[in-house]
């Protein structure tokens, strides 16, 4: 019997999943324990600016991802290389980091912040699989934007 290969995007649903059971772990144990990291002020700072630009991230992957679904095309004529994918083969993700690193930053918990980067480490295994499902799919396109464009920046 031959078992059903998951989809990009179920690959993807798994991978943004860790990052949320990761931030509630992560505001569990910082609720018993705190740990914090720097002021208050500096720490709001910057996670703000984390999140914001992680969410502008996200919202233009989005918006750039969108206008390709649902558009058959000719295999020769796909280009993935569109808005923040010209810079990264993995702009959601990066933009997810950052959102929640941003949080842990304003909610100033080394333990948030221990947590979004144990949630990104486990991440990278469904990263890597979503894009051997894309490369299985495109074939040599998507082998060469590997090629051009790194998976982080």
């Amino acid at each position: 019997m031959e078992t059903k290969k998951p989809s990009v995007h179920e690959v993807l649903a798994r991978s943004y999943s860790i990052y949320l059971i990761g931030v509630f772990i992560g505001l569990v144990v910082d609720y018993f324990y705190p740990v914090r990291v720097i002021s208050n002020e500096v720490g709001s700072a910057v996670g703000l600016i984390l999140l914001v630009l992680g969410g502008i991230l996200i919202l233009w992957a989005q918006k750039t991802s969108s206008k390709l679904r649902g558009r058959p095309q000719p295999l020769q004529m796909i280009d993935f290389k569109k808005g923040p994918y010209s810079y990264t083969r993995q702009p959601t993700n990066v933009g997810l980091i950052m959102l929640t690193l941003g949080f842990a930053f304003v909610e100033n918990s080394l333990i948030l912040i221990v947590a979004v980067l144990i949630s990104f480490t486990v991440s990278l295994k469904f990263i890597r699989k979503e894009e051997s499902i894309l490369g299985e799919r495109y074939g040599e396109i998507y082998l060469n934007y590997k090629k051009e464009v790194k998976r982080w920046f």
